[in-house]
């Protein structure tokens, strides 16, 4: 029984260096705020994945998965 705050999802990411930064602090942000459901590796991975939906970003993203 996951219960969460109400902490805003990260914005998708294309890849874009300049906003890289804050696409990580989003990140980071959630992982600290459920410590338990993120302790899996595979978990924070398909987490990020999921938000990078554009651009090189979206070609890292395929190419991880394949």
């Amino acid at each position: 029984d996951r219960t969460r705050t109400a902490l805003q999802k990260p914005e998708n990411f294309d890849g874009d260096r300049k906003k890289y930064k804050a696409f990580r602090e989003a990140l980071m942000l959630n992982f600290e705020d459920d410590e338990e459901y993120f302790a899996d590796e595979r978990r924070k991975i398909a987490y990020v994945l999921s938000f990078m939906t554009g651009g090189a970003a979206a070609a890292f993203r395929t190419e991880w998965m394949e």
